[in-house]
Order: structure tokens, then C-alpha cells, then sequence
């Protein structure tokens, strides 16, 4: 009876320490999935990262379990203040990205972006960005092409594959008064029915 309360209270402190870690490091910055498959790390990149966190976070957490039994034996130990600290150095990594975390820029021109976005997993579009819009969306990356000034209507479409790096990107713009793209600047956009497009994949 003594052991079992003994190791709900090591589980108890560990996951209100946990808990309240977590959430005051949790993000209020706004976003979407769409958006994200355009920022400078893959999804799959970000999901290789987090799970070496927890690797992390839970190999710190076990090595103080064992740590508590071994030095319990010489010497008596705070339960609640140890596990308080040993919670809070596994959850160290996410402690330290939530205060390099990069302050948020154009909240408001995000969620315009991310209104017009859609996205299952592997197949995403934008509809009917402007040139600002689009321009934000690659910002961080800038891969993908540059469009005249005064385009309009932007559709992207874009499939991806993060396993096997396969994409199909398909992008649709408008210029205003039947304006020509020029095919100097631009020279893999190719017109059909008064649009331009611009192609381009790896498979």
C-alpha cells in the first residue's frame, strides 16, 4: 500500500508539473497546416524534431526515477520537490523553444491566408490570393517562383509527399486588362484562356 501511494504521487506531481509546464509554454501564435508546409522546415522535419524532444524529455524523466530509488536509500527525499525538478528539466527542450520562440509577425495577414487555405495531408491549395498573400506565404522560403506586380486571382495548388520528397505544384494567376507576362522574367508561365500557370514536380 506504502509503494503504490508512494508512485501515485511521483505520477501525480509529474503530470501537474507537466501539465502546467505545457501550458505556459504553449504557443498563441496563429496558423495553419497549409501554411506551414511553405516554412523553412518540412512537416516531417518538425515531426522528427518533436519526437527527439520526447526521447528526450522521457529518458531525463527515467533516469530520474532511478536516480529518486538509489539516493532514497542513503538519504531521505522530497517526493513533490523532486519530481517537481526532474519534470521540469525533462521538459526542458520545450522550455527553451517557447522562449527563442520568434515573436509573431502579420497575425492579421496569416489568418486572411490561412482563411483562404485548405488542406488534407498531402494535397493543399490557396484560392484567390493577392500579391501580398502570396508573397507572405513564401517568405520564409522564397521556393516558390516570383509573379508579376500586378497579378491577381493566385490559386496554388500542391501535393506533397514529405517520406519521398515527391511534390506537384500548380499555380494560376490573372493580370489585369488582358496584360501580357514577360516571358523574359517569367519564362516558364504558360497561358491558357486568358490565365497563366506555371508548373512544377518531382516524382
Amino acid at each position: 500500500m506504502k509503494k503504490a501511494l508512494e508512485l501515485l504521487k511521483i505520477i501525480g506531481t509529474s503530470v501537474i508539473v507537466g501539465v502546467s509546464i505545457l501550458w505556459l509554454s504553449k504557443s498563441d501564435n496563429y496558423s495553419c497546416t497549409a501554411l506551414d508546409a511553405f516554412s523553412s522546415e518540412s512537416s516531417f522535419g518538425l515531426m522528427i524534431k518533436a519526437f527527439k524532444l520526447l526521447v528526450i524529455g522521457v529518458g531525463i524523466w527515467i533516469l530520474g526515477l532511478i536516480g529518486f530509488f538509489v539516493i532514497r536509500r542513503k538519504r531521505r527525499l522530497n517526493i513533490y520537490l523532486f519530481f517537481t525538478v526532474i519534470t521540469a528539466l525533462s521538459l526542458s527542450p520545450i522550455i527553451s523553444l517557447a522562449i527563442n520562440r520568434t515573436p509573431e509577425k502579420n497575425r492579421q495577414l496569416k489568418e486572411i491566408v490561412c482563411s483562404k487555405s485548405e488542406d488534407d495531408g498531402m494535397q493543399l491549395n490557396f484560392k484567390e490570393l493577392t500579391k501580398e498573400e502570396y508573397d507572405f506565404v513564401n517568405s520564409e522560403t522564397n521556393w516558390l517562383p516570383q509573379i508579376p506586380k500586378n497579378s491577381k486571382s493566385i490559386n496554388i495548388d500542391y501535393y506533397r509527399d514529405d517520406f519521398l520528397g515527391d511534390f506537384h505544384l500548380t499555380i494560376e494567376l490573372e493580370l489585369p486588362n488582358n496584360e501580357k507576362i514577360d516571358s523574359l522574367n517569367f519564362p516558364k508561365w504558360f497561358q491558357s484562356n486568358g490565365k497563366y500557370y506555371y508548373e512544377d514536380y518531382q516524382n
